[in-house]
C-alpha cells in the first residue's frame, strides 16, 4: 500500500511541476487503465484486514488515488459503502483522520 501511495504522490503532488501537461494526462490515462487490478487489491484489503495499521495505509492509499480514479468507481462499486464501513471501524478503534482526511472530507 505504501508503495501505491508514494506512486501517486510523485507523479500527482510532487512531480506535476517538472512534467508537462501531456505527460501528466498520459500518464494519469494509463494509471486510469491499470486502476482496477490497484481497486481489487485495495477492494481485498478492505473486506478482509483486521489489522488496523493495513486498513489504514489502504484508506491512505485510496485517498491519494481520489483526485483522478475514474468516476465509475465511485458509483459503480461499492467502494463509497466499503469506505464508510471500514472508516467506521477504525474509529471504533480508536483511529482519527489526519490531517488528509479531512481536508478531502466535503465541509
Amino acid at each position: 500500500m505504501v508503495i501505491l501511495k508514494l506512486l501517486s504522490e510523485e507523479i500527482f503532488d510532487y512531480s506535476a511541476e517538472q512534467m508537462t501537461q501531456g505527460k501528466i494526462k498520459e500518464l494519469k490515462n494509463q494509471l486510469c487503465g491499470e486502476f482496477s487490478e490497484i481497486f481489487q487489491l485495495c477492494s481485498e484489503v478492505l473486506e478482509k484486514a483486521q489489522k488496523p495499521s493495513l486498513i489504514r495505509a489502504t484508506l491512505d492509499t485510496l485517498l491519494r488515488f481520489l483526485n483522478w480514479l475514474p468516476l465509475g468507481y465511485l458509483f459503480e462499486t461499492n467502494l463509497i459503502d466499503m469506505l464508510v464501513a471500514r472508516v467506521r471501524h477504525c474509529l471504533v478503534c480508536g483511529w482519527r483522520p489526519n490531517d488528509h482526511w479531512r481536508s478531502a472530507a466535503p465541509v
